[in-house]
């Protein structure tokens, strides 16, 4: 069945937003754990949009990100994402290891790694919630590391899916510790069949919202 996504009723958009509340608590939760610290989050910006117009909604597409990405297999395929500013992956990456520790103005190899594990945990986060709600087997690779500009991370991952994404789902959320806010763009990129179940697991129709 054929979707427009640029179009979905309030409705839907809540019931994401709230799966995206899910999705950030949990990672949240195991942040915290990791970390023996509490951290916080806010609500999340969702939003769905063409591939073509995700890099200008964070920044545009020669702004230069941080982005590990995971290949999503199971019942469905596509690529998980999560994009950062260097200067906030390298603030999560001190968040994670501690005051003690000194970090450079440069993505080493220690920082690379880092924020690979923290993303492996986000995104495991993320998909547990979908597997939930979708009733959808999902499995991640491990995580794969790019520091480009947006446009050119985005045409990357869209070339290895053979392009058959076309929509993609963009969950904006705020990590906070103490006074310390960093925050984070996650991309949910499947095939489009996959986004089609993913909202209509949700158990929610355009037509619910009492409008005709």
């Amino acid at each position: 069945m054929d979707r427009n996504f640029e179009n979905l009723s309030q409705i839907e958009l809540d019931a994401l937003r709230e799966l995206g509340s899910i999705g950030a608590g949990n990672a949240a939760t195991a942040l915290s754990t990791m970390l023996s610290k509490r951290i916080d989050i806010t609500v999340p910006e969702i939003g769905i949009f063409k591939v073509e117009e995700v890099p200008d909604k964070i920044g545009g597409p020669e702004v230069v990100r941080v982005g590990i990405y995971f290949t999503i297999t199971g019942d469905t395929f596509g690529s998980m994402l999560l994009m950062l500013e260097k200067d906030e992956g390298l603030r999560l990456v001190k968040m994670m290891l501690g005051p003690g520790f000194k970090i450079n103005s440069e993505l080493d190899l220690i920082s690379k790694s880092a924020l690979e594990e923290i993303a492996n945990i986000l995104v495991g986060s993320y998909l547990s919630a979908f597997s939930q709600f979708a009733k959808m087997r999902l499995m991640q690779s491990t995580p794969a590391f790019a520091y480009d500009m947006c446009g050119s991370i985005i045409d990357m991952i869209c070339i290895e899916l053979a392009q058959k994404t076309t929509h993609i789902l963009m969950v904006k959320t705020d990590f906070v510790e103490t006074d310390d806010k960093i925050s984070a763009n996650l991309f949910f990129l499947p095939e489009p069949n996959a986004l089609i179940k993913l909202i209509e697991s949700l158990g929610v129709n355009k037509y619910e919202s009492g409008t005709d």
